[in-house]
């Protein structure tokens, strides 16, 4: 049987939009790829170890983190650093029961703390590096998949276009 002459113009619209949906797609996942090959995999030695003095420390339940206050900088351990802890109260007594501790930061000037010692609380700075180091493997995970939804998407606009044809 042979196809009419006047093409089915929406579904033809549908198959470019696949075909244009699946290009921004796998264009959006080449970018974040780029931006994932300059994300250095984290290493303890890449931190920035400092002593710090600090006047105040409190727990903002809302960003689950715990802010030490020195001077005007501000320094925060977020809750993925304790959260094998029993709860906040007990990295807060610790904390503030001291005025001095030893933390790592992420690169220097960071207000990140990826690691602290204090005489009675110790966080080992490679639970900061093997959280860093899990956040770039998600975002590799997330340009894998937007990579095969968008080819996924752009091959199929390809062969219903053909079959159009």
């Amino acid at each position: 049987m042979k196809r009419a002459l006047t093409p089915n113009w929406a579904a033809t619209i549908d198959e470019f939009q696949t075909l244009i949906v699946g290009l921004f797609l796998t264009a959006g996942a080449g970018a974040l790829f780029f931006y994932w090959l300059s994300w250095q995999p984290a290493t303890v030695e890449g931190y920035y170890a400092a002593d710090i003095s600090y006047s105040g420390c409190h727990y903002d339940g809302r960003g689950r983190k715990i802010i030490l206050e020195a001077g005007e900088q501000r320094y925060e351990l977020h809750y993925y650093m304790w959260q094998n802890r029993p709860g906040p109260e007990s990295v807060m007594r610790e904390l503030c029961g001291y005025s001095r501790a030893r933390v790592w930061l992420t690169p220097e000037g960071g207000s990140d703390i990826r690691g602290v010692i204090t005489p009675t609380l110790t966080i080992d700075p490679s639970v900061g590096a093997r959280r860093d180091r899990s956040n770039r493997e998600a975002l590799l995970h997330i340009v894998l998949a937007l990579s095969a939804v968008g080819l996924g998407m752009f091959v199929s606009g390809v062969f219903k276009l053909n079959r159009e044809a």
